[in-house]
């Protein structure tokens, strides 16, 4: 690795997706958003299943949101490597849905 005092900013940047991404797949990994997604677009999905899904999607906007202002904070950054973030602060609004609440 690369000394923090060095860190060009593409590694920074590519950090900081990479902590995103992750931290939303540990809440919602790519099939459980997937079949979400899936649920959410078929016409003949039921109102409540999709009511039940829009706090998720809340929650990622609110996720992302964090992530570019960082992302622009980096960009803007003298010193992007000093820029620091932290995506738990987001566990305690996790809606919490799982997949299996409307499959079994």
């Amino acid at each position: 690795p690369e000394p923090m005092d060095t860190k060009p900013l593409s590694s920074c940047l590519s950090e900081l997706k990479q902590e995103v991404n992750a931290y939303i797949c540990s809440h919602y990994d790519m099939g459980t958003q997937a079949s979400f997604q899936a649920m959410y677009s078929i016409e003949t999905t039921p109102a409540e299943i999709k009511t039940t899904l829009l706090p998720v999607w809340a929650w990622v906007q609110s996720v992302l949101r964090e992530y570019y202002t960082k992302r622009a904070e980096i960009s803007a950054s003298l010193a992007p490597h000093l820029v620091t973030w932290d995506f738990s602060q987001f566990d305690v609004t996790d809606p919490g849905v799982a997949l299996d609440s409307f499959i079994v």
